[in-house]
């Protein structure tokens, strides 16, 4: 019994927390759309931030295709608690206002079409 309650603690341990969900982000960085829309490119952080439509987002939770965030900065230093759309696929591309935002390597400005 031992063994198993000690097996236990080990695998809750080596899950992230249910609160923490950043881990479900696809790599850091440059996300643009794959059509060429000219519409703002969604970066993801090193440390689990989000950019997403002008908004700077340093701490983001990721539910049910929604990414939501108690506080986002706007130009302008604004403050904002900040709640959208956001699909991760399993490729890593995202899909955010039935658009598909893949990764970005190539020099920026994200290419439009």
């Amino acid at each position: 019994m031992r063994t198993f309650v000690l097996a236990l603690c080990v695998a809750s341990l080596a899950m992230p927390a249910v609160a923490d969900q950043n881990w479900m982000l696809p790599p850091d960085g440059v996300y643009c759309p794959a059509k060429g829309q000219d519409i703002y490119a969604i970066v993801v952080g090193p440390n689990g931030g989000l950019g997403i439509d002008g908004l700077d987002c340093p701490v983001v939770t990721l539910s049910r295709g929604r990414v939501r965030s108690p506080k986002c900065w706007a130009n302008g230093d604004s403050e904002a608690p900040y709640e959208t759309d956001l699909l991760i696929l399993p490729s890593g591309s995202m899909v955010h206002g039935s658009v598909l935002f893949r990764r970005w390597t190539g020099p920026l400005p994200c290419p439009h079409s």
